[in-house]
């Protein structure tokens, strides 16, 4: 059983647009002339290195350094409770070793 093939339509190819022939006119700009280096001489801060001013800046580093300060400060007192405790079972253990062991003659 031979199939009837299909006819298949082709896509219709548009015509690129036409370029103009006319000339364009070219326009030529003045370059602005840079002003003339005079010499390097160190220029004076505009405000002095000291100077304390208060910003948003400032504020977010005192924050952090709040913080991380307070977090120093837990992790000395943590530490300072473990020790204790560490103490207190040397003490108990070195208690009980001399109740125990009695001197060997």
């Amino acid at each position: 059983m031979a199939t009837a093939k299909k006819s298949v339509k082709k896509a219709t190819v548009k015509r690129a647009p036409a370029k103009s022939t006319a000339k364009t006119s070219v326009t030529h700009k003045v370059r602005k002339t840079d002003a003339p280096v005079q010499s390097f001489r160190i220029a004076r801060p505009a405000d002095p290195f000291l100077t304390l001013r208060v910003t948003r800046q400032t504020i977010y580093w005192a924050a952090l350094a709040i913080i991380v300060l307070a977090l120093g400060l837990w992790v000395v007192d943590i530490n300072d409770r473990v020790q204790r405790i560490y103490d207190e079972v040397d003490s108990l253990n070195q208690d009980s070793i001399s109740i125990m062991s009695p001197t060997v003659q």
